[in-house]
C-alpha cells in the first residue's frame, strides 16, 4: 500500500513538494548536503549542492511534471540555466575546488525521447570541446520513485493501524488545522516510541535509517496541505519531526550528531522555508482574513496572535542572514510594537506573545516592552479569579479552535458544557514563569502587586517521566505537578529562582536549537515549563541583569 501511496505523491508533487524526500534519499546515499536552495535559482541554477561518499561535488537542478514528461520545448527553456549548472563553478563555502562538480537534472516526470537525443549532443558537444568531465546526468521518475521504495518499505510500517494515519493524512483536504494525532500515531511506530511499551534497543544504522523514513513519511503526510499552500501544516508538521527525531536518539541513548543531525537540519531547514513561504504570502495578501468575512471574524484575531508570534521568531532566522533582508525588513514594519493586535485568548497563546516580546525587546532596549509580561500575568490573574469558566484563560491542552468555539457558543448555539466541564479558576501554567520574567527586569513594586492575587493561584506544568517524552505531542509517562507559593517570599529568594535556567526535563538537543524549542512550544504549547520559559529568556532577551 505504502509504495502505491508513494507513487501517488510522487506523481502529483511539484519540485517543491519532493524536494525534501529528494534531500532526504540523497542523504541515505551517502551524500552530505550543502546548499539547498528555495528555488531562486541564486547558484547558477543549481538548487541541490552535496558532496557525495567520494568526495566529489554534486549539482542538481530540480524540475517538477508531476504524471507528465518534460518535453522539448520545457527542456529548451531551462538549455541555458542547465549550460551553466555544468559549466560553471560552485562557489560555495565547503565545497572544495580540487575536483569539477556532476551535474544532474532531476525531474518526477518522464523524459521525451527527443529530450534524451538532446542531452545526448550536448554532452557530446562537451567532449568535442575538450570538457569530457563536464556531463550533465539525468535522475527521473524512475529513480526518484526507486529511492523512495527502497528506503521506505523496508521501515515503513506496513500494519493496518499504522497505515491508516497516512491513508487520513494524505486523504485530508489541506485546508484546516494540520491532523498531530495522526502524525503522532506513524512516528511511534516508525521511531519506536510507543511509551506503553518497553523497547528493544536499535542498531545505530537502523535508528539512522528510521530517522529517514520519518523525515520521509512527513513530506508524504503534508501532501493535500501543499496542494492548499497551508504553510502553517508543513511548520507543525516539520517542526513536529524535529522534535521526534531528538525523542529517538534520546530514547536510544544514542548519539544524535551521529544518528540523526543531518536529517534533523533538512527537517528544521524545511520548516523554517514554510515560515517563510508564509512571510511571502502575508505580504502578497492586503488582508488576513480566510474564506468570508463575517464567518472568519471569530477566528481573525487568534490567527493575527499567531502570525505576529511566528514572523517574531522568523525574525530571530532571518536577522543574520542577508539572504532573508526583504524578509526581515517586511517583518519589522509588519510587528506592532504593542499588544494592540494580539489576543491572549489562552494560555496556549502565552508562548506566541512571549516571542513577540522578545522581539520587541531586541529592537527596543527601554522598559517599555515589559508592559506584555505585566499585562499577560496581570489578565491571567485576573480573568482565572472568575467563576465564569467562559472568561477564564483555558489551559495550554486547548487550541485556538476549542477556545473560540467556547467563546462564540452563544452564537454558534452550542450548548454542550464549556471545555468539558473543567475549570481554570485558581490555576495558572505560565503565571510562574510571567512572574519570573519580570523579576529578572527587576519590577520589584510590580510583582509585589501582584503578589497577594498570585499566591492564590495553584501553579501547575507537566513533568515528563523521561526526557525523551518531553517531546511528543501525548505521553502517559509523567505527572501533572502544582506548587503554591508561600504568603511572603523574600526578593532576592525570588530573584535566584528567576536566575534559574537549568534545563532538568527537556533533552539537552533543545538547548543547542533554541529556534526549534521555542517553535515546539508554540506548536505544542502543554510542553511548556517556567525553566523552559526562563531558558529561552535568557536565550532571546539579552537585557536581563
Amino acid at each position: 500500500m505504502l509504495e502505491k501511496l508513494a507513487e501517488y505523491w510522487l506523481d502529483s508533487a511539484n519540485e517543491r513538494g519532493y524536494q525534501s524526500v529528494f534531500l532526504q534519499a540523497l542523504l541515505a546515499n551517502g551524500h552530505r548536503v550543502i546548499h539547498s536552495t528555495r528555488h531562486s535559482a541564486i547558484e547558477y541554477g543549481k538548487d541541490v549542492v552535496t558532496i557525495d561518499s567520494n568526495g566529489t561535488p554534486c549539482a542538481f537542478q530540480l524540475k517538477g511534471n508531476p504524471g507528465t514528461r518534460l518535453t522539448l520545448k520545457q527542456y529548451r527553456k531551462i538549455a541555458g540555466q542547465l549550460n551553466e549548472l555544468v559549466n560553471q563553478p560552485i562557489v560555495y563555502p565547503g565545497v572544495p575546488k580540487s575536483k569539477w562538480h556532476k551535474s544532474y537534472l532531476v525531474t518526477n516526470g518522464e523524459i521525451e525521447e527527443e529530450v534524451q537525443r538532446a542531452i545526448d549532443d550536448f554532452n557530446e558537444g562537451q567532449d568535442r570541446a575538450g570538457f569530457n568531465d563536464r556531463k550533465l546526468e539525468i535522475i527521473s521518475r524512475g529513480t526518484l520513485l526507486k529511492w523512495v521504495i527502497d528506503l521506505g518499505t523496508s521501515l515503513w510500517p506496513s500494519e493496518v493501524e499504522t497505515s491508516r494515519p497516512l491513508v487520513q493524512l494524505m486523504a485530508e483536504d489541506g485546508k484546516g488545522e494540520f491532523e498531530f494525532q495522526a502524525l503522532h500515531q506513524l512516528y511511534i511506530s516508525i521511531l519506536a516510541l510507543d511509551d506503553e511499551k518497553p523497547t528493544a534497543p536499535m542498531p545505530a544504522s537502523q535508528l539512522k535509517r528510521r530517522c529517514t523514513s520519518a523525515a520521509l513519511i512527513t513530506e508524504l503526510a503534508l501532501h493535500s496541505y501543499r496542494h492548499k499552500e497551508n504553510h502553517l501544516a508543513a511548520i507543525n508538521a516539520w517542526t513536529m519531526c524535529c522534535a521526534y527525531l531528538i525523542a529517538a536518539c534520546e530514547r536510544q541513548s544514542k548519539s544524535f550528531d551521529r544518528n540523526a543531525s543531518k536529517i534533523f537540519e533538512v527537517s528544521k531547514t524545511a520548516a523554517f522555508e514554510a515560515l517563510g513561504d508564509l512571510c511571502l504570502e502575508m505580504q502578497s495578501r492586503t488582508s488576513h482574513r480566510e474564506g468570508d468575512y463575517i464567518a472568519d471574524l471569530p477566528m481573525y484575531h487568534f490567527r493575527s496572535t499567531l502570525l505576529i508570534g511566528l514572523m517574531s521568531l522568523y525574525w530571530f532566522y532571518c536577522k543574520d542572514n542577508e539572504r532573508l533582508a526583504e524578509h526581515r525588513a517586511y517583518i519589522e514594519e509588519y510587528v506592532p510594537h504593542t499588544l494592540k493586535e494580539t489576543l491572549p485568548w489562552g494560555e496556549g497563546a502565552v508562548p506566541q506573545i512571549l516571542i513577540h516580546y522578545w522581539y520587541l525587546r531586541n529592537m527596543d532596549v527601554s522598559p517599555k516592552p515589559d508592559s506584555i509580561p505585566m499585562t499577560l500575568l496581570n489578565v491571567i490573574l485576573s480573568r482565572n479569579s472568575s467563576d465564569d469558566v467562559t472568561t477564564q484563560m483555558a489551559s495550554p491542552y486547548y487550541r485556538s479552535e476549542e477556545v473560540a468555539r467556547v467563546a462564540y457558543s452563544e452564537l454558534l448555539k452550542l450548548h454542550s458544557e464549556p471545555f468539558g466541564g473543567e475549570t481554570f479558576r485558581n490555576s495558572s501554567w505560565f503565571a510562574e514563569p510571567l512572574l519570573h520574567l519580570l523579576v529578572r527586569a527587576n519590577w520589584k513594586q510590580t510583582c509585589k502587586l501582584y503578589w497577594h492575587n498570585y499566591t492564590k493561584f495553584g501553579h501547575k506544568h507537566f513533568a515528563p517521566a523521561s526526557r525523551w517524552c518531553y517531546c511528543l505531542f501525548k505521553t502517559v509517562l509523567g505527572t501533572e505537578s502544582t506548587s503554591q507559593p508561600p504568603l511572603t517570599k523574600d526578593w532576592d529568594q525570588l530573584v535566584e529562582e528567576a536566575k534559574d535556567s537549568e534545563n532538568r526535563l527537556a533533552p539537552e538537543q533543545f538547548e543547542k536549537e533554541p529556534l526549534v524549542w521555542l517553535l515546539f512550544l508554540i506548536t505544542f504549547p502543554q510542553r511548556a515549563t517556567p525553566e523552559s520559559i526562563r531558558f529561552l529568556g535568557r536565550s532571546f532577551d539579552k537585557t536581563w541583569y
